[in-house]
């Protein structure tokens, strides 16, 4: 495959340069409210159970297809 490979430099005036590289002062959002944690369900064999069979039933299907 033949590419022309061309330096990665970029030129640019120094206002810009400044602009893109001056501090940002950040202001923090103290008066948000988070919602409490929802409880997490345990993983469990059930669940390994379930992912194994769909991925049989999505291989045969690709099988078939072909």
């Amino acid at each position: 495959m033949k590419t022309s490979v061309l330096p990665s430099v970029v030129q640019m005036e120094p206002a810009v340069l400044q602009q893109l590289v001056a501090e940002v002062k950040e202001t923090l959002a103290t008066d948000l409210q988070l919602a409490a944690p929802r409880q997490r369900r345990s993983f469990g064999a059930v669940d390994i159970w379930n992912i194994r069979r769909r991925g049989k039933t999505a291989a045969g299907r690709i099988r078939t297809a072909s």
